[in-house]
């Protein structure tokens, strides 16, 4: 997938997860790590990947890595599970969001969902045309 001259977003084919995964480690441990608890690990992802239940796509710009996207998929949706941009690159959002709403159509998805636990997406979600769809709440047992 072709996103604009300078910027692409290659889709993961499962044969090709074991090689790829060493270069989004280290970015799935960041995500970890600034999300603070979530319920997954990296090995969870890994696993997800080789099941097909979730499909890999790594971003570049200019010729260089720049981040990747986890995607699942449900009945009408397509859900962002995990999105990571390296430091000092442009966003993964900017140069890919309309590749990756077009792939969506293209699976016949009608929607195109992200959660997150950073109060500041509260912002910035609308100016890529998402809107408020719930609110989570967890207890710890």
């Amino acid at each position: 997938m072709v996103d604009s001259s300078n910027a692409q977003l290659v889709m993961v084919l499962e044969d090709e997860v074991s090689m790829a995964f060493p270069m989004i480690v280290d970015g799935l441990r960041e995500v970890i790590r600034r999300d603070a608890s979530p319920d997954w690990n990296e090995y969870d992802v890994y696993h997800e990947l080789k099941l097909k239940s979730a499909q890999l796509f790594i971003g570049y710009a200019d010729g260089e890595y720049q981040g990747f996207m986890v995607m699942t998929e449900g009945h009408d949706q397509m859900f962002i599970w995990i999105i990571y941009t390296t430091p000092n690159k442009l966003d993964m959002f900017d140069d890919h969001m309309e590749t990756v709403c077009n792939y969506a159509r293209g699976e016949d998805k009608k929607y195109l969902k992200f959660g997150t636990t950073r109060k500041g997406w509260l912002k910035v979600a609308p100016k890529y045309g998402f809107e408020l769809d719930e609110y989570r709440f967890r207890r710890t047992l």
